[in-house]
């Protein structure tokens, strides 16, 4: 029951006022623009009026005055309707609906109320509902039924044309009225149609907007509209999430009070092209200062919307990419420069060269050299210290550097321990001497690494430039010239030379003939005998290497063995030479009981390898020799390089029942620890030592020889004297106690059918002449 009580209310008479009331359209509803442009329209045909109704009172035979004076409160409406500071936009338009009605009043009268004329009211109730409001409309309708009842009534032949309504004007001003109001209500009804479309329109604009504005507010892209002149009109409020300005703070300044100064002028240029151009747009980078006053780069584009009349401007759209153009300068700085020392890395030195060499013409510019640095025996720091103290190492060199440049230099690690140092503006050539002659001095100093002092030292290769020159060939050509210094001992500077380029191709070709000479078998052993200095009788033969090459005919170690250490590929010749020397040496002659042996020369690099046991083992198996025929001769350098590894290697060379020789003994670094501390079965007096045994004055050399067959009695060592040319030599090693020797005096290296006849001859046709053996 109190439920239906609460509903009553709403079936009672002020809910069907409430229901009828909204069905009603609101009015009021237009904007300010469409009010004015309907205004213009109904104002016009309010004018239009004065002299239309002229004319046709005139036309009804009415006198001019008596029309004047009908007409002449319509005028005065006009121009109340029209004027702004007098009325509202409401009254306004009531004034305006009042004039028109007064017309259609008029017409009525001057046409003698004829019944066509009422026709006019429909028109300009029609025309009035354009306004879309309440006042005007009622205040028309109001007026038609004064006209048409109290007119009527008062003048009823001025109002109606027929002698019913004369009789009866109430009864047909209510008729009147009746189809006035039909016609209302269709004007009505489409009234409030359209009125819903337009609010529909309205909401859904105002939703619109309001999505965009928070897309606008919340985009990462801040918004900017600026006068062509670059005064800003609106910022948009992500302008805060950007810059962390507040949205509004800088409306009314320059656009360019917070872009970098480097980046104003440009920004300037743009803004002016695209401002001269309707439509454009065009895309910049620029720097602009956030409100911490840090500097941030924006990626903005400006597009001309100048003629679009609801925005009137240049539209700025920019976003915050500082992380990424610093994420592009740290990508750019990696592909230009070196990770582990910071310089310039190779690309970047040509570029710089390119660059030199592009000014070096310029009058004033000065001489421009390139200098190409390598560090001497580099590799042993990695292999001592381990590759940190490598990288550390190459820290320090990469700081000496720098520190030693001009500020004009470029500087750059080209790859592993080689550096390149572009001189530019030089004033002669001797200065570029000089800068790498102090360079120099300066890689000789000790550098404190993991508390080890390391000195190591550089090979310098220099190139001035004469104009004509590639970046690429000038640093090709200080290359070469490092490498010459290279060869030439180390720790020097060399200057580059027209011929080093021919001598570098021609090493080149060596090195793939070299490499052809393996796999086709043009590697030869040859055989220096090994002799007993008393009897002549030959002991046993050193394994000495001869390449046969197809072109330039027979070549010796020292034209390839060095090239063969530099790729690699001594690894291979001396496993070739290894089983060669072990399958001729089990075809060699037993002579008095005794089978000669072999000697084979062990490279650094052989020996560093942790299969060089298994290739020994394996060339022994293959040929059948038996172990104690073979001796393996190594150099001194070998043990002082890394002296662990090499005893632990000879160690199990010598489990294989092999011999070990120290070959060219006295000229390195020998001393009694070494010795002791290494499996060595023989030594060998270098041939410096014996030379000077062909001298008398010399007693230099006789004494050391002394020494070394002293140390090797005490220490049970068994002793060759290489280099053996002359009988006079032969005589005093002999007086020394040295019974074993080898060299020209009694034979070359021959091949190995030469040598097996040699071993079966009378032992004395290995002696040169004049010799005496005794």
């Amino acid at each position: 029951m109190s439920s239906t009580i609460e509903l009553e209310p709403a079936l009672s008479g002020p809910g069907r006022i409430a229901r009828a009331r909204a069905a009603l359209p609101k009015g009021g509803l237009l904007s300010t623009e469409a009010f004015a442009s309907r205004q213009r329209i109904i104002l016009t045909v309010l004018w239009l009026h004065v002299p239309a109704i002229v004319v046709f009172g005139l036309a009804r035979g009415y006198s001019l005055a008596h029309v004047a004076t009908d007409v002449a409160a319509v005028p005065l409406l006009a121009y109340a309707a029209s004027v702004d500071a007098l009325f509202s936009a409401r009254l306004r338009a009531t004034v305006a609906s009042v004039g028109l009605l007064l017309c259609s009043a008029i017409l009525v009268h001057l046409s003698g109320g004829s019944t066509e004329m009422h026709f006019h009211f429909f028109v300009m109730i029609a025309l009035i509902s354009l306004y879309q409001d309440w006042l005007p409309f009622l205040v028309a309708i109001a007026f038609v039924a004064l006209h048409h009842g109290v007119m009527g009534v008062m003048d009823a032949r001025g109002v109606f044309d027929h002698s019913s309504a004369w009789s009866s004007p109430w009864r047909w001003a209510a008729i009147h009225a009746l189809f006035v109001l039909a016609a209302s209500a269709a004007h009505i009804v489409s009234w409030r149609t359209v009125e819903d479309e337009n609010l529909r329109a309205r909401r859904s604009l105002e939703a619109r907007e309001r999505r965009f504005r928070a897309l606008i507010e919340h985009s990462l892209d801040a918004v900017s509209v600026i006068n062509p002149d670059g005064t800003i009109l609106y910022e948009s409020g992500s302008v805060e999430h950007v810059l962390g300005y507040p949205p509004g703070d800088r409306e009314g300044q320059s656009s360019l009070s917070i872009v970098h100064p480097d980046d104003a002028g440009r920004a300037e240029v743009v803004r002016a092209q695209v401002a001269s151009a309707p439509g454009s747009s065009a895309a910049f980078e620029v720097r602009a200062r956030h409100i911490d006053g840090s500097w941030r780069w924006l990626d903005s584009r400006v597009t001309n919307l100048i003629s679009e009349p609801d925005i009137g401007g240049l539209v700025v759209n920019f976003r915050d990419v500082t992380e990424r153009k610093h994420l592009e300068e740290e990508l750019s700085h990696q592909a230009f420069h070196d990770s582990l020392t910071g310089l310039a890395n190779r690309a970047l030195f040509l570029d710089r060269v390119s660059h030199g060499l592009a000014t070096q013409g310029r009058v004033g510019s000065g001489f421009l050299a390139v200098l190409f640095i390598d560090l001497d025996d580099f590799k042993t720091v990695n292999d001592a210290l381990g590759h940190p103290a490598g990288d550390a190492l190459l820290r320090e060199i990469a700081r000496g550097l720098q520190d030693h440049a001009r500020t004009s230099d470029t500087c750059a690690r080209l790859g592993g321990d080689e550096f390149g140092l572009l001189l530019e503006g030089l004033t002669g050539e001797s200065e570029a001497y000089d800068i790498a002659a102090r360079l120099l001095d300066t890689l000789r100093e000790p550098v404190m690494i993991d508390a080890t002092n390391v000195a190591l030292g550089a090979s310098v290769g220099i190139v001035i430039s004469d104009g004509t020159e590639s970046a690429e060939h000038l640093v090709r050509n200080a290359d070469l010239a490092m490498y010459q210094a290279k060869r030439a001992g180390k720790g020097r500077l060399e200057v580059f030379e027209a011929g080093m380029h021919e001598s570098a191709l021609e090493r080149l070709e060596l090195k793939e003939d070299l490499r052809r000479a393996i796999a086709e078998h043009q590697l030869e052993n040859h055989y220096q005998p090994i002799v007993d200095l008393a009897t002549g009788r030959i002991l046993g033969a050193e394994a000495l290497l001869r390449w046969n090459h197809p072109a330039r005919g027979r070549l010796f170690p020292i034209d390839f063995i060095a090239l063969a250490e530099e790729t690699g590929l001594i690894v291979e010749i001396g496993r070739q030479v290894l089983r060669d020397a072990c399958h001729d040496a089990v075809t060699w002659p037993v002579v008095d009981g005794r089978a000669p042996g072999v000697s084979v020369n062990l490279s650094p690099r052989q020996l560093q390898r942790e299969d060089i046991v298994a290739d020994v083992a394996e060339a022994l198996h293959r040929s059948g020799l038996e172990p104690g025929r073979l001796t393996l001769e190594i150099t001194e350098s070998v043990l002082i390089d890394d002296p662990t590894t090499a005893a632990a290697t000879l160690q199990a060379l010598k489990a294989l029942g092999v011999l070990i020789a120290l070959d060219d003994f006295g000229t390195g670094y020998s001393s009694l620890s070494y010795l002791a501390r290494f499996p060595v079965d023989r030594l060998k007096i270098d041939k410096s030592f014996t030379d000077a045994l062909a001298s008398p004055d010399d007693s230099h050399g006789a004494t050391l020889i002394d020494t070394i067959l002293a140390m090797s009695r005490t220490l049970h060592l068994a002793v060759t004297a290489e280099g053996v040319e002359e009988a006079q030599q032969v005589t005093r090693l002999l007086d020394m106690g040295c019974v074993v020797g080898q060299g020209f005096h009694f034979a070359r290296a021959m091949p190995n059918e030469a040598l097996m006849t040699a071993m079966l001859s009378d032992p004395f046709a290995l002696v040169g002449p004049g010799a005496t053996i005794s």
